[in-house]
């Protein structure tokens, strides 16, 4: 058994206790869902029903307000046990256009493609997901990313050019990039990366 802290878009917090693939207890603070007042649900069973397969115990549905006859309450095509597994409200469907992480998948495109709506870049390998999803490479396998076997070629488009000095201009004052920008393997992101790209460009190297 594991327990797991999750955000949500309020200040509030889901913290869900997960057993075999079930969600066996659920802490809803005030705030969350505008309840108005905290919820507590707690299954002390073995084998909890869960009618509509979503992974939420018909009882824990009945306390959210959500259908237990259906694994999606909201009818857009996510999950009750997803949405909740990530701090989403189940009952809602106004948000599947969000792209809350700013990684460019919108949350329906982050169910689908089985990745974190919170994080950047799901598999940790340094590109983010809606990068990888672009290219065409897997954002949620760290082993499947985005490569071209050119050195400098930062943003993966097949050349070396101004765009990928940019970006690593970018990394190296700090700003978020959607992909790795360290060309010379050296340790951090700095000035040696920026010459790197540079001399590609200019066909010193």
């Amino acid at each position: 058994m594991r327990t797991a802290t999750l955000p949500s878009i309020t200040a509030a917090r889901l913290t869900l206790v997960i057993s075999a693939g079930l969600i066996v207890g659920l802490f809803v603070m005030p705030e969350a869902y505008a309840y108005g007042g905290a919820a507590f649900v707690y299954i002390n069973a073995d084998d909890p029903v869960d009618s509509d397969g979503d992974g939420i115990p018909d009882v824990v549905e009945l306390a959210l307000g959500t259908d237990p006859n259906n694994p999606d309450s909201s009818g857009d095509g996510i999950p009750d046990g997803w949405r909740l597994r990530y701090g989403l409200d189940p009952r809602a469907n106004g948000d599947v256009d969000d792209d809350i992480s700013k990684n460019g998948l919108t949350v329906f495109e982050a169910f689908l493609w089985g990745v974190d709506p919170w994080v950047k870049d799901t598999d940790g390998d340094g590109f983010w997901d809606g990068f990888e999803v672009n290219w065409g490479s897997c954002p949620a396998n760290p082993t499947c990313y985005p490569h071209t076997g050119i050195l400098g070629d930062v943003n993966r488009n097949g050349r070396v050019d101004a765009q990928d000095l940019q970006l690593v201009i970018n990394a190296v004052l700090g700003m978020p990039t959607p992909v790795p920008a360290n060309v010379t393997s050296s340790g951090g992101v700095n000035a040696l990366d920026i010459q790197k790209v540079i001399n590609i460009v200019l066909g010193v190297e």
